[in-house]
């Protein structure tokens, strides 16, 4: 058991970290159904937690969503990781 490590309710192999964490910046990317990109919203987006949605098994991100031209509004919005391509950890 050296290479796995248990989490919450799942075991991830230690050599296979997910690239996003908290504190990651991240942005919207391809969309996994259609292959096609997302249209840039001019936001900026910080992942706050990860976490395994238990009753379909997506990893998920919480993540706080702020506007370029209005800084101090924050929303909280819950995405599916594999919607979301990193920018900066």
């Amino acid at each position: 058991m050296g290479d796995l490590i248990q989490g919450p309710d799942y075991w991830f192999k230690r050599h296979n970290p997910p690239r996003i964490k908290a504190g990651s910046i991240v942005d919207f990317g391809v969309d996994p159904e259609t292959g096609n990109p997302f249209p840039s919203f001019d936001v900026l987006m910080v992942v706050m937690e990860l976490y395994v949605e238990q009753h379909s098994g997506v990893r998920m991100a919480k993540v706080a969503i702020s506007p370029n031209d209005y800084p101090d509004s924050v929303e909280y919005h819950d995405i599916p990781i594999d919607y979301l391509e990193l920018i900066e950890e």
